[in-house]
């Protein structure tokens, strides 16, 4: 399922000129690179949606990176809000790291988005740290696994024959 952008996008073979790499954010100095993020809207609310700021082009749109449903996309930050004015942005502070981040998010530019291996969380923080790791995933397949195992646990205890088709259903979604 593709997003629905009202702005233009572009792929990281082809990015936006920019005007300006650098903005200031609540008093701090930021640049290309620094982090934006977003509550995706849930009924727990418990997910965040990442990117990375690209920067000012010479209309003075800023323009995000971020990996998505559509892959790896420059997007307006409009389209990136989605309606949600409820953001924050870590500023990078340091203007010599932005070139390495845009490289690391390049590298990661051809793969395909995946909720589980491949979200927005793995790709920034690749792209700010080099590790593709998603906390959010972590903490949800923790969460998961312990659900399933206090399920199994009270199957194990009942003489239900009909229960075995149950546990094999429950070993089938952990995996």
């Amino acid at each position: 399922m593709n997003l629905v952008r009202n702005g233009k996008t572009y792929r990281m073979d082809n990015l936006p000129e920019l005007s300006s790499n650098q903005f200031i954010w609540n008093g701090k100095i930021g640049y290309t690179g620094s982090l934006i993020k977003r509550p995706i809207p849930s009924i727990l609310n418990i997910y965040t949606h990442y990117g990375l700021i690209y920067g000012f082009d010479k209309n003075g749109i800023l323009w995000i990176i971020e990996n998505n449903q559509n892959g790896v996309e420059c997007v307006t930050i409009k389209d990136f809000l989605a309606g949600n004015s409820n953001y924050a942005i870590e500023p990078l502070a340091d203007a010599n790291k932005s070139l390495i981040i845009l490289l690391r998010a390049f590298e990661r530019s051809s793969l395909k988005y995946d909720k589980r291996y491949n979200n927005c969380d793995h790709f920034v923080n690749y792209a700010l740290h080099g590790v593709a790791k998603s906390i959010q995933m972590e903490i949800t397949e923790n969460i998961v696994n312990i659900t399933i195992t206090v399920a199994e646990n009270s199957i194990y205890c009942s003489s239900d024959p009909k229960h075995k088709k149950v546990l094999k259903m429950l070993n089938d979604l952990r995996k």
